[in-house]
């Protein structure tokens, strides 16, 4: 995917280099030139020296072409100013990061897919609201040893068709992962799981499981068969 990072800061340098690891292509936009020469010299990330709230400098960071755009500095005026130029651009995903809690319906009103306290904001949990964008953690249990997600199942998604039985007794799907309930695409009907209940499009499972094990379990829900090219 193609993804901007607004700031180069810890969360936003952080978060850039698993980015980069994970063989994305990034580019971080930061006013400071000297993060901006550091990043390149100790990841290699393509930066864009300049204000994230520019449109000539989002333009010239590829905003047009963006995936994904992450406001990720430590200020919420500029975090949402960007949201809304990125918005403006048809940026399909987004995230912001939010200190002051004030900014929230600011932030749900521009668009922003995900908003990120800075009391509970890891660089992991960004990671995997990007790389699956249709997962979302609703709780973090066990003293945070464990988190509660609801997922959302594609429409190519392998497991459709398969009980959540059969689904937690795959080889490839982590152990100790608890299924919790079932909300139905079709007539939004919420279910306790009991194991027999079927996955359909668009359904959303809930589950429980170790913060180890959480992308395993996401990927085993959402990953898709892929489209046969036509010829």
């Amino acid at each position: 995917m193609y993804i901007i990072v607004a700031g180069a800061g810890l969360v936003g340098g952080s978060l850039a280099k698993k980015l980069i690891e994970s063989k994305h292509d990034v580019v971080i936009i930061e006013k400071d030139k000297e993060k901006c020469d550091r990043l390149y010299a100790e990841i290699g990330a393509i930066t864009v020296n300049g204000s994230i709230t520019s449109l000539n400098i989002l333009k010239e960071a590829g905003v047009d072409k963006a995936d994904v755009a992450v406001a990720a500095t430590a200020k919420d005026s500029d975090n949402l100013a960007f949201s809304v130029m990125c918005k403006s651009f048809d940026v399909p995903h987004l995230i912001a990061r939010m200190r002051n809690e004030n900014y929230e319906r600011a932030y749900r009103m521009a668009g922003v897919d995900k908003v990120l306290r800075v009391t509970d904001l890891l660089v992991d949990q960004m990671m995997v609201d990007i790389n699956h964008p249709n997962a979302q953690r609703i709780a973090t249990v066990g003293g945070g040893e464990a988190d509660i997600y609801k997922v959302i199942i594609p429409e190519r998604a392998k497991v459709i068709g398969r009980s959540v039985e059969k689904i937690s007794n795959q080889s490839n799907f982590p152990s100790g992962t608890l299924f919790l309930a079932k909300t139905e695409a079709n007539t939004q009907d919420f279910e306790i799981s009991h194991g027999k209940q079927e996955v359909e499009p668009g359904d959303e499972l809930f589950f429980i499981a170790k913060n180890i094990n959480v992308k395993k379990v996401i990927k085993v829900l959402t990953e898709q068969y892929k489209e046969k090219r036509k010829r």
